[in-house]
């Protein structure tokens, strides 16, 4: 890495090192050098072992005996006065220890000191690339080449967000005009997320204020963010299906789904929207655009309407809209009122633009032209399975009897680890965005030959334990009024019958209702005649 102080670094490390191995090192240079200090002194040169061809020398250390004419050697018995009985013993230096020892030691100097070079290294590699360090840790240019190495923690993360906040504070008017530049580049991925929209409405009001301070940010530099905030290109969507008749309704947006939902403002900037030219089917439209359907989360609505209230037949419309917009700031506490009028625009406008964007619209003659009936036959059975009936209850009603009708639904979904999408709809929606098919019941009562409708009049969920158990309880009640209920009548035939729904048929999520009944016969009547229930 050409860190000038490999060097020192390498001098310590290879010092702890040495510290933890300085005790054995010692008592092998003491061992090599067996000096007179330790190994030099008088031993016993008696034989022992005479019985056993020869023997050998005693070598029994004699140190501390001052006198050996008279004394006998304690290990061999030998007397110790006689002619070489006692022998002084000089001690020598053993080289093979020594060459061993500093061996030892350069091994452990060469291994302690790469060591030290590899933790810097990797050190310096976390400095330069921020990988195992926290975002509040980097330093600010490392923190923006993380986030743009890594876009995914940008638009789907939250903590980058404080992060980011912490290091403009720090930085404060240091930043410079490059630093700036990559802010805001890292701004406009955390946009292109809804993940990253939804944040930002709530909580990047305190990150544009940081920017602002920093006096690093132009004009054109906002612009660019808030065309980013609102979209870079324009898009048009329905928000529904449409049928045939005299208006035509479409959305101008600059996201990719039109269900996406932000602040109008962003740092205090404002869109102006306008419609300045409509084409259909390759000719300019005649007819009126009204641009003040609605105009909020950044999206526009505007209706066409045939020049004399002439119909739009049912068909496919190739549709060109040219779109002028532009972008003006609005100052904290001022009501906002967006023009009406294209003259009425302010003069300051920044960033004005116009672009020309395309969209294929069908209008469907009708409910069975758009959505189809469809039969299937698991999901046939597996309604039989779910479906049954509480229970059936009567009672008088304003001079009427009603009848209230609870079927149970034990609906049974199995979620996976890949389907996080599909169990936020389902608490956010409801449970019932589960089905493959869209089910829209008509209740039914029959006893003798007399047949009443019912109209469902709301739902109830019990979620239970789920995810972790799959089963939802699901209580639908259906009502309806007949004229009388003969004394007789203790039992009846209940028929769920599955049919289009017109309202239902415009969500563009619906594509198909399910075809098919759900019969129970012999279903126990709950008479309660006395009193008002429900009335006035």
């Amino acid at each position: 890495m050409g860190n000038r102080y490999y060097f020192v670094i390498f001098i310590f490390q290879t010092l702890g090192v040495l510290s933890l191995t300085a005790l054995p090192v010692v008592c092998l240079l003491l061992a090599a050098w067996k000096g007179r200090m330790v190994w030099s002194g008088p031993r016993c040169e008696g034989k022992v072992g005479r019985m056993i061809g020869g023997g050998r020398r005693c070598g029994y250390e004699l140190r501390g005996m001052k006198d050996f004419k008279s004394k006998q050697c304690p290990e061999c018995g030998q007397y110790l006065g006689e002619v070489g009985a006692v022998r002084y013993v000089q001690g020598r230096f053993s080289w093979r220890v020594l060459i061993l020892t500093l061996s030892l030691i350069g091994v452990t100097g060469v291994v302690g000191g790469g060591v030290a070079v590899y933790q810097d290294y990797q050190w310096q590699r976390m400095l330069e690339t921020g990988e195992g360090m926290s975002l509040y840790s980097m330093r600010f240019d490392v923190f923006l080449k993380y986030l743009e190495k890594h876009p995914e923690e940008v638009m789907d993360g939250k903590e980058w967000l404080w992060a980011m906040d912490h290091h403009l504070g720090m930085k404060g008017k240091q930043i410079t005009r490059e630093e700036m530049g990559k802010v805001c580049e890292v701004m406009k991925v955390a946009m292109r997320s809804e993940v990253g929209l939804d944040f930002l409405s709530d909580y990047g009001d305190r990150l544009y204020q940081s920017m602002a301070q920093s006096g690093m940010m132009d004009e054109g530099m906002w612009v660019e963010l808030a065309r980013e905030w609102h979209g870079g290109e324009m898009r048009l969507n329905e928000t529904k299906r449409q049928f045939g008749g005299s208006w035509m309704r479409l959305l101008v947006s600059g996201e990719e789904k039109a269900d996406w939902f932000k602040k109008d403002e962003m740092a205090g900037i404002r869109p102006l929207w306008w419609v300045k030219e409509v084409t259909l089917n390759g000719e300019v439209f005649d007819g009126v655009v009204d641009q003040v359907k609605r105009s909020d989360y950044g999206r526009r609505e505007f209706e066409l309407r045939g020049k004399g209230n002439k119909r739009f037949k049912a068909g496919a419309y190739e549709i060109e809209v040219v779109i002028e917009r532009g972008f003006v700031r609005v100052d904290d506490g001022v009501a906002f009122e967006e023009p009406t009028k294209r003259e009425d625009w302010p003069t300051d406008v920044m960033g004005l633009e116009e672009q020309r964007v395309s969209y294929r619209c069908e209008l469907f003659e009708d409910v069975d032209a758009a959505v189809g009936l469809v039969k299937d036959e698991t999901f046939a059975a597996k309604m039989e399975r779910e479906y049954s009936v509480k229970r059936c209850v009567a009672r008088k009603f304003r001079g009427k009897v009603r009848l209230v009708l609870e079927m149970r639904r034990m609906m049974r979904v199995e979620i996976g680890e890949g389907d996080k999408v599909l169990l936020a709809a389902m608490y956010d929606e409801g449970p019932m965005v589960a089905d493959r098919l869209k089910v829209n019941l008509v209740g039914e009562v029959r006893f003798g030959d007399q047949v009443f409708e019912l109209s469902e009049a709301g739902h109830s969920v019990d979620w239970g334990g789920f995810p972790d158990d799959p089963v939802i309880e699901i209580v639908e009640t259906y009502v309806g009024d007949v004229d009388e209920l003969g004394e007789d009548v203790r039992e009846v035939d209940v028929v769920l019958r599955g049919e289009r729904d017109e309202w239902l048929s415009r969500d563009w999520d619906v594509e198909g209702f399910w075809d098919g009944e759900i019969e129970v016969k012999g279903v126990k009547v709950e008479r309660w005649d006395l009193g008002e229930w429900g009335g006035e």
